[in-house]
Order: structure tokens, then sequence, then C-alpha cells
């Protein structure tokens, strides 16, 4: 309840991309937080709302758009070079572009900033830059080497629905995602849609990484 409480009382014209005290804290009734456990490994940043942009300077026919979409979700820089001629150069060498640039959010960030991109795009680049920047203070405060902070500007899956950044974050030597998450438009269809930011933790991978931490940590207790 906290941690529902924490995200829905953020201001919607806020960037609320923080997970709250809440669970960063009280996840396990313990008095660590999830970095000393080793739980909060690495956070992947996107912003599915890039390609959108970028494309709508370059209407595309349904067939180029999903062979493209195919194409960045495998992340095969080949297959979207082979559709240049449809794309025009310059856009293909864009979405080249940030296939590559995705990786640690340093660099990835330093990539995306060279590009030439349209106001939209540029727009949606922004946004993504200045969320990166407070987690990677976040993290720094809380002990940096214990988080992986890495950027993917062209992940889509899962994502299609929301409006600006998203997140996952995993943990070291569990696998799969422990949760995920970002900005999205909430509403019934009977009015004007509300900004909102949702987070989904999937709990049988979370509780199978804290059980095994949670050992660790006794282990070295006792």
């Amino acid at each position: 309840a906290a941690i529902t409480h924490g995200l829905a009382r953020q201001q919607m014209n806020e960037i609320d991309e923080f997970i709250t005290p809440a669970l960063n804290q009280g996840l396990l009734g313990m008095p660590h937080d999830l970095a000393s456990i080793n739980i909060a490994r690495g956070r992947d940043l996107g912003i599915p709302t890039l390609v959108p942009a970028l494309l709508a300077e370059r209407p595309l026919d349904a067939g180029t758009l999903s062979r493209l979409r195919l194409a960045l979700d495998r992340k095969d820089a080949a297959a979207v070079a082979a559709l240049g001629d449809a794309l025009g150069s310059r856009l293909a060498k864009t979405m080249g572009a940030l296939l590559a640039a995705a990786g640690p959010a340093e660099r990835a960030l330093k990539a995306l900033a060279a590009l030439d991109l349209p106001p939209a795009a540029a727009a949606q680049r922004s946004a993504l830059a200045q969320v990166a920047r407070r987690i990677a203070d976040g993290i720094a405060q809380m002990g940096g080497e214990t988080v992986d902070l890495t950027v993917d500007p062209v992940e889509n899956r899962g994502f299609e629905y929301h409006t600006g950044v998203t997140f996952t974050f995993f943990a070291a030597a569990v696998r799969g995602e422990l949760g995920s998450g970002g900005r999205y438009l909430a509403g019934n269809g009977g009015g004007a849609a509300e900004s909102a930011t949702g987070l989904t933790l999937f709990t049988d991978t979370l509780l199978a990484g804290t059980l095994d931490d949670v050992e660790t940590i006794l282990l070295g207790l006792a």
C-alpha cells in the first residue's frame, strides 16, 4: 500500500521515476536496503516514444514499419541497414545509431546527445536524459558500486502503450526481470486521460532473489 501511495501522490507534471522508500528500505522487513543485499543490481531505462517521434517525420507503409519494429526488437543492426531504401539514408543511419547507443547510461546518453534529431524526438531524448541523471545521482548517494544503470533507446516490448520514460530492474544472479513500469495515460474511456506512472513487481522473480540474498546475509552474520 505504501508503494502505491508513494506513486499516486506524485504530481503528474513531475518525473516520478524513483521507487519509494517503502520499497527500497522496507520490502524485507529488515534493516537492509535493496542495494546492501545485492537486489538492486541493474536498472534499464527506455523511451518508447522516441522511435515514433522519428517516424512521424517520415511515415512508412505498414510492411516496412513492421519489419523495422521487428529489427529494432531483435537489436538487428543489419536488418535495419537493409531497410535503407525504404527508410531513407538519414533515418536508417539514425536508427542504426540508436541501436548502437544502447548500453551503460553515461555512454548511451553521450551517443544520443550527438545525434541530430527533429524537435519532437529531441524532446523525448531530453526527457530520458533528465530521468537518467536523477537516477544516477540517487545511485551515487546509495553506493554507486552496487547498481548498474543502462539505457536502451529503442526498447518497446511490453511498453507499447507508454507515453514517456520506462524502466526495468534486475538483480545479479537472478534470472529475469524483478519489475518494470513507466509513464502512461490512465483513463476509463469516459473522459480525459490522466498522466500516471505504473510499476509492476514480478513477485516470483523478486522473492527468488530476495531469499537467496537474505540467506547470504544470515550466513555472513552467523
